[in-house]
């Protein structure tokens, strides 16, 4: 048997469904994400897998007509979303729905499903603690290079932080 180094981050199916989004990654886990969790700006009309990184979900005409730009979703996001079920080869979705609130509100969330303290998050971001824990508090707004800094290093697109 061949193990890809990466294959945890290997997205290698997708489709939407009634149940919406599923993913299945090169090391066999596989799980469906709910639309809603996805914050969609319109209506998923289809995805794409052009590269093992990440998902493209085209979306449906606004009512101008203009169909708006495919929503990108990188692999490392993907993965947050799913987690084995108990027992045998079934899996489900870990989550119902993302971090909801304002920015520190899903900073926090983001960082604690990471699995990392303040101190790891902002030695990763290139920012120093004691800002992390202002921008966590609410006490400080960050700008869009912190903002950045920050989603890198959790591995996710600063539009989700954003909200």
């Amino acid at each position: 048997m061949i193990r890809l180094p990466d294959a945890h981050r290997m997205v290698i199916a997708t489709s939407l469904g009634s149940r919406g989004l599923f993913v299945r990654f090169a090391d066999d886990r596989e799980g469906w994400i709910p639309t809603s969790a996805l914050m969609l700006p319109a209506e998923p009309r289809e995805v794409r897998l052009p590269d093992p990184g990440g998902v493209q979900i085209h979306l449906h005409a606004e009512g101008d007509g203009a169909e708006p730009d495919p929503v990108v979703l990188d692999a490392n996001f993907l993965r947050s979303f799913t987690e084995e079920a108990e027992g045998g080869r079934g899996k489900r979705g870990k989550k119902s729905s993302p971090p909801g609130g304002s920015l520190p509100d899903r900073l926090r969330a983001f960082r604690e499903q990471a699995g990392v303290s303040q101190d790891e998050l902002a030695r990763r971001a290139g920012v120093s603690r004691s800002t992390l824990a202002r921008i966590e508090g609410g006490g400080q707004a960050p700008r869009s290079p912190t903002i950045k800094a920050l989603a890198r290093a959790l591995e996710i697109s600063p539009g989700w932080l954003m909200g």
